[in-house]
């Protein structure tokens, strides 16, 4: 038989080694669920579409929410080369009022954008929540497939 000492000490119990485990499983279970939801969030939010509509003879562009998930104004921004602002100056209406499918602004001179928009001018779409996370929604003009890009065109 052999003796043991007061000051021998024993190793993780099964019953703590079982419930470090399941704490473990628990908490890698939890992380991988809060993920796929922030994802899902995200996917949301880049689902949306604008459609453009450039009126050459007013140097003006109509940008329309064509579908998607609603977006609030104050965190869409219109950026092109002479400004960059809220979809919520634009339209004239509250930060946090929400745009939704069918809403449309014009950018241009005349709005408070500021500046006329020529079929030269690159504009963007661009979603900015709290988080800052920015993230291009659509560009104006769109390249087409196959098609010369904005920067192949010749002056003529």
């Amino acid at each position: 038989m052999v003796a043991r000492s007061a000051t021998d000490s024993r190793g993780v119990s099964e019953t703590t080694g079982v419930a470090t485990l399941i704490v473990l499983t628990v908490l890698v279970t939890a992380s991988v669920g809060i993920s796929v939801i922030l994802v899902a969030d995200e996917e949301a939010e880049t689902q949306v579409s604008f459609q453009f509509d450039h009126l050459e003879d007013a140097g003006a562009l109509l940008v329309t929410h064509d579908g998607g998930g609603d977006l609030r104004a104050g965190s869409l921004y219109i950026e092109g080369p002479d400004n960059n602002v809220t979809w919520a100056t634009i339209a004239g209406t509250e930060e946090d009022a929400m745009v939704t499918g069918g809403d449309v602004i014009q950018v241009s001179s005349g709005s408070p954008y500021g500046s006329s928009v020529t079929g030269r001018d690159e504009i963007s779409v661009v979603h900015v929540p709290q988080d800052g996370n920015r993230t291009v929604l659509a560009t104006w003009p769109e390249e087409e497939e196959g098609g010369p890009g904005l920067g192949d065109e010749q002056a003529g």
